[in-house]
């Protein structure tokens, strides 16, 4: 059958805008994956834990729910929580949307920071950085985590990229409100401190006073519950109270110590000093090469603090190494696809962990944590040998 005039016009159309229409596919397709995945409560975070606390909400007034001390999270989160159980439709429907949202957030600022990197360069690293934000949204943990699994990690990781973002473009202050901000929807931003202390003494473009803010913010959103009545020592102990009862040192996370050193009681002190010895370390390296340090560079090293925090520190959780996987994975995308071998393997280790919590999926019964713990330390030893090995090339 003979071609079309309208057939070249489709074709000419479509060479003229292929990469917009296949970006905005992709990211039609984001959106219905994850509105496919939100209906399905199978975890037990939510139907037992969320839904116990939307629950206890509900039989108090706004006010009165933030008086009494309900669920872990700060102040921020609870709120949102005392909000949800008074919400039309189900309550699923607003704490999947509010982490997916977070999810888009997120990739949008992953797109400014990869570009921001880039220098500006031309065109087409544009378009590169707005592939790097794409692949970030095709995570499966990112996919999974808030739309399936209904947990709120995308909140606080938006947050930091949008502080990484606002550091690299030398507006600090700005970038330390961010991170502050996120501080006080997740502890687990402490991730990323070590980042922000390497850079303190090595570019000296940030006053100790930022590091405040995060205390100061701290105060300030618990504000709502000390009006509330609710008292100062429940109101700000939560993440204190979060800390107690750890009894483990890994809570089903990919750790080295997974490998026979169990004991909380034994090792937890020696793994906290051993993290604080190898961050000792970066830090001298990093001083020691500062000459060297470009955009690239404090990219990768965000990525690795955060990824150090969750292979060493103990009593983490299987989802604490979020921030680590979409800040590893944006780098390698964008400035060293030949290692792209590291962020699949750390992906792929931590899907199958997903995937024991959530549908209770294991390879082999018994093996499979020792083996994805070693196959995760060996990528994560690797993209430290490349951080080390790129500050030289420098």
């Amino acid at each position: 059958m003979k071609r079309l005039k309208v057939d070249d016009a489709i074709c000419s159309l479509f060479e003229k805008y292929s990469f917009n229409i296949i970006i905005e596919a992709l990211l039609f397709f984001s959106v219905i994956i994850r509105v496919k995945m939100a209906p399905h409560t199978i975890s037990g975070d939510y139907n037992v834990t969320l839904m116990e606390w939307i629950n206890e909400y509900r039989q108090y007034s706004f006010w009165g729910g933030l008086e009494h001390t309900i669920g872990n999270y700060y102040v921020p989160y609870n709120i949102f929580l005392d909000f949800v159980a008074r919400a039309p439709l189900a309550p699923w429907f607003w704490i999947a949307l509010t982490s997916c949202i977070a999810d888009y957030v997120g990739a949008y600022y992953i797109y400014r920071l990869v570009y921001e990197c880039f220098g500006k360069k031309n065109p087409d690293l544009k378009k590169k950085a707005i592939i790097v934000a794409i692949v970030t949204l095709y995570l499966p943990v990112v996919m999974m985590n808030g739309a399936l699994w209904k947990q709120c990690d995308s909140i606080f990781t938006c947050f930091i990229i949008m502080s990484l973002y606002y550091y690299f473009t030398d507006k600090v202050t700005v970038s330390f409100i961010w991170l502050s901000i996120s501080f006080i929807f997740k502890m687990q931003v402490i991730f990323i401190i070590p980042f922000y202390i390497i850079t303190y003494f090595v570019k000296k473009n940030i006053s100790i006073l930022h590091f405040f803010f995060l205390p100061v913010a701290y105060v300030i959103a618990g504000l709502p519950c000390i009006w509330a009545q609710r008292g100062i020592r429940e109101t700000y102990s939560v993440y204190i109270r979060q800390n107690q009862g750890y009894n483990e040192m890994t809570w089903l996370s990919l750790s080295p110590y997974q490998l026979g050193f169990e004991s909380y009681e034994i090792f937890a002190i020696p793994a906290i000093l051993f993290t604080a010895t190898v961050f000792a370390l970066g830090l001298l390296y990093c001083y020691k090469h500062r000459e060297n340090i470009d955009k690239e560079f404090m990219l990768m090293l965000a990525a690795w603090s955060a990824s150090t925090c969750y292979v060493f520190l103990p009593a983490m959780h299987e989802r604490y190494d979020y921030v680590a996987l979409i800040l590893i994975t944006a780098f390698v995308v964008a400035f060293d696809v030949k290692k792209i071998w590291i962020p699949l393997v750390m992906n792929l280790c931590t899907v199958m962990v997903y995937n024991r919590y959530l549908f209770d999926f294991e390879i082999i019964e018994g093996i499979p944590f020792m083996i994805m713990s070693i196959m995760y330390l060996g990528a994560y030893l690797v993209y430290t040998y490349n951080l080390i090995k790129r500050l030289q090339k420098q």
